[in-house]
C-alpha cells in the first residue's frame, strides 16, 4: 500500500484511505484507491438502554446506594467545538479514531479522525460544531491490513487538541475490542471519563468510581 498524503484540513476530500460520515451516523470507509469497502454503523454497548433506563435520574441527583459512598457529582458530558490534532499512545496498528458531536439521529458533526497506519498518527481535520452537543469518540477497524479484532488496552490513550489549544486527555480504564467493520462508540464527560451512553450513567469501567 502507498504512503498517505499529508494529514491536514482534508474534509474528507481527495486523500485516500479516508473514512466519511453520512447524515445517518454511517461510517463509509475508502482504501488507498479510494474504492468504498465498507460502511460501518457505531453501535453503543448493548446494556447502554438498559442501564440508562435503570439509573434514570440517579446521577443527576447524586445518589449513592444503599451503605454505599458518598453521592459523586454529576457528570457532565464534554462539548467540543472544534478538534485541531491528537495523537495517541496505543500499541496497535491500523484502527481509526473518529471524533465527533452526538445527535440522536445520526448527523452529530464529524470534527476530525486518527488514523493509526504502520506506527504513524495521521490526523484528519473535519467540520464545526455549532451548537452544545455532546463530544463522542468512536474507535473503527476497518479491516485494512490485520484479519482480527482492533483492541485499545487498558492504560492507553488519546490526546486530543481542540477550541483553540486545549488539551484533552482521554486514558482507557480498560480494555475494548473492535470486531473488523466495526464501530464502537464512547460518549466523554468533561473531565476526559468514558461512558456507553449519552446520559452518562453507564461508565467503561463500572468500578471507576468518581
Amino acid at each position: 500500500m502507498p504512503p498517505l498524503g499529508r494529514a491536514g484540513a482534508d474534509k474528507g476530500g481527495g486523500q485516500c484511505p479516508k473514512i466519511e460520515k453520512n447524515n445517518q451516523g454511517a461510517f463509509h470507509i475508502y482504501d488507498e484507491s479510494c474504492k468504498l469497502t465498507s460502511v460501518i454503523v457505531p453501535v453503543k454497548n448493548e446494556k447502554a438502554k438498559d442501564a440508562v433506563d435503570a439509573n434514570k435520574g440517579k446521577a443527576a441527583a447524586g445518589m449513592p446506594g444503599p451503605g454505599g459512598p458518598a453521592p459523586c457529582a454529576p457528570p457532565s458530558a464534554s462539548v467540543v467545538h472544534d478538534t485541531a490534532g491528537a495523537s495517541e499512545a496505543i500499541f496497535n496498528d491500523y484502527g481509526l479514531l473518529a471524533f465527533q458531536s452526538y445527535d440522536a439521529s445520526g448527523g452529530g458533526a464529524m470534527l476530525g479522525y486518527l488514523m493509526m497506519w504502520n506506527g504513524r498518527n495521521l490526523y484528519w481535520d473535519g467540520d464545526i460544531e455549532t451548537g452544545e452537543r455532546p463530544f463522542t469518540l468512536t474507535i473503527i477497524n476497518p479491516g485494512w491490513i490485520v484479519t482480527h479484532p482492533f483492541v485499545v488496552k487498558a492504560g492507553e490513550s488519546v490526546s486530543i487538541n481542540y477550541d483553540n489549544g486545549q488539551i484533552m486527555n482521554i486514558v482507557f480504564p480498560v480494555s475494548v475490542s473492535v470486531n473488523i467493520n466495526a464501530g464502537v462508540m464512547l460518549f466523554v464527560s468533561r473531565e476526559g471519563k468514558l461512558y456507553w451512553d449519552a446520559e452518562l450513567t453507564q461508565p467503561l469501567d463500572p468500578n471507576s468510581g468518581c
